[in-house]
């Protein structure tokens, strides 16, 4: 979710995926993975990059524009109602341990 929201904030929606490792602080090995799950998913596609024709940008997909648009504003909804639960001590704890938890992810893929 990270790397489309890096996408969604970028001018045109594309960036690099040595941008995109370095804006998510992961490894350019990391950020291949992950593009590639989200490229089957239908949600990134690569394309020639606008400078330098022997470079590749990741760009937004229709499909990704829509999710953004029709699916997402519901679930932050949920996600704000329920941290409008926690104190802001909690919420601060949360975020770091679903940080720490975000940054293990790609060694599941090691094994």
């Amino acid at each position: 979710m990270v790397v489309l929201l890096l996408l969604r904030q970028a001018p045109h929606y594309r960036l690099t995926p040595s941008e995109l490792a370095e804006a998510a602080g992961v490894t350019r090995g990391t950020i291949t993975g992950l593009l590639a799950g989200l490229e089957r998913s239908g949600l990134v596609k690569r394309t020639e990059h606008p400078e330098d024709g022997r470079r590749f940008s990741i760009e937004l997909t229709p499909q990704a524009h829509d999710l953004f648009e029709h699916m997402l504003p519901e679930r932050f909804d949920h996600i704000r109602e329920f941290m409008s639960s926690l104190t802001e001590e909690e919420q601060y704890q949360l975020r770091a341990l679903l940080e720490k938890m975000n940054r293990g992810l790609p060694a599941l893929g090691t094994s």
